[in-house]
């Protein structure tokens, strides 16, 4: 085998782990959490994992502040 067939081989290693550990982590969101996270939402998402985590518990609290309203996007900052 040449040097190229295993850099082939090792990247579609890194690239099965990746998936597999992006399928893991969506499920156990959904799970442990009830966050349904989709594919292309998936890098903000963990990239931000530990704040959405640490808000979770005070999430009905800032809704009632009318900080984050039910629809993406469209939430404004202006009483704060």
């Amino acid at each position: 085998m040449s040097l190229d067939g295993n850099k082939n081989f090792d990247d579609l290693l890194i690239n099965q782990k990746y998936k597999n550990n992006k399928r893991h982590k969506i499920a156990y969101w959904k799970k442990v959490y009830k966050i349904d996270v989709k594919d292309d939402q998936y890098e903000v998402f963990s990239n931000n994992s530990n704040l959405i985590k640490k808000c979770l518990p005070i999430l009905p609290f800032l809704r009632q502040l009318h900080l984050i309203d039910e629809e993406p996007h469209t939430t404004t900052y202006n009483n704060i």
